[in-house]
């Protein structure tokens, strides 16, 4: 057999590895920003999260125009980890998102108490091959659905949330 195999790891090993929670009682909020496109396999990784002693939430991608703005805006300012879900969707969009998310970070520090810049991280999901979107935070981490090292990649980066969100150093 010739040619290039690729490893796709379905988010169903995710939801069903017996992983343990790694920080007891913290439960860091979650906002994982995903385009309609990408969103079926961003709820079941929002379901691992769960399992994984964390608050998901996926974006609201219906109704009002104004209702949506601001939930994306809330996820934004609230949470403490932020993930990009970066499958069928275009580049551009993870892009933009970037840019919102730099526009918000100074509201984030005139909040009332002023909130820290959340954990970042980028989640590949199907389909594979794409190139990176090209966009970069300080401590953002990747998260390749399509690579065995998926499990551990989710475990390392939630581990890190919540030593972070329990006041510790990370």
């Amino acid at each position: 057999v010739t040619g290039v195999q690729t490893c796709a790891l379905p988010i169903s090993a995710l939801i069903n590895t017996n992983a343990g929670v790694v920080g007891g009682d913290v439960m860091p909020f979650v906002f994982i920003n995903a385009g309609a496109e990408d969103l079926p396999q961003a709820e079941q990784f929002a379901q691992r999260l769960s399992e994984l002693n964390c608050l998901p939430q996926t974006p609201l991608l219906e109704g009002n125009p104004e209702d949506i703005r601001k939930e994306l805006d809330a996820g934004l300012l609230e949470s403490d980890g932020l993930i990009y879900f970066y499958g069928q969707i275009p580049k551009k969009w993870v892009r933009c998102q970037f840019d919102k998310l730099k526009d918000m970070l100074p509201q984030r520090d005139r909040q009332q108490p002023p909130r820290s810049r959340p954990m970042v991280a980028i989640c590949y999901g199907e389909p594979p091959g794409k190139a990176g979107p090209g966009v970069a935070f300080p401590g953002m981490q990747t998260i390749d659905l399509l690579k065995p090292e998926a499990v551990q990649q989710l475990s390392d980066w939630v581990q890190a949330l919540q030593v972070l969100r329990a006041g510790g150093v990370r």
